[in-house]
């Protein structure tokens, strides 16, 4: 995945992530920083991301986890 290709995709569901992470740990800072792995974590893997069917449910989920 290109950089070009992660922006298209990542970037405009970053929004929803952190609103979902805001409601998980109910402080903005932290759920900046649960945003922030969730996008570093995303582009480390970026070479196994198109064999993701459903990258935004992906993403809820991994926010999820690093959010508990």
């Amino acid at each position: 995945m290109t950089i070009k290709n992660f922006t298209q995709q990542i970037i405009p569901i970053k929004d929803r992530l952190y609103r979902f992470a805001l409601r998980m740990v109910d402080n903005a800072a932290e759920a900046e920083d649960v945003v922030q792995e969730v996008l570093i974590k995303l582009w480390h893997k970026r070479e196994e991301l198109p064999s993701i069917n459903n990258l935004e449910a992906w993403s809820i989920r991994l926010t999820r986890n690093l959010s508990v």
